[in-house]
């Protein structure tokens, strides 16, 4: 519906490992994530460099129907 009107949806808050793919399986045509709080938090405990490479791997997972 968004894109119809010409508008971009971007989504942030409580966006973690868990949630990701089910959100964007569930709201297509997401065009930003905002989920810095996410991996910094998630780096305290498994560091940057593996905070980054699993928030990078939710994203890119496959989506229900893909």
């Amino acid at each position: 519906m968004a894109q119809k009107a010409g508008l971009e949806v971007n989504a942030g808050h409580d966006l973690l490992l868990e949630n990701l793919p089910v959100f964007q399986a569930a709201v297509p045509d997401i065009a930003e994530v905002s989920i810095g709080h996410a991996i910094t938090a998630d780096a305290l405990l498994m560091g940057f460099p593996e905070a980054v490479r699993r928030h990078g791997a939710a994203l890119l997972a496959p989506t229900i129907g893909s």
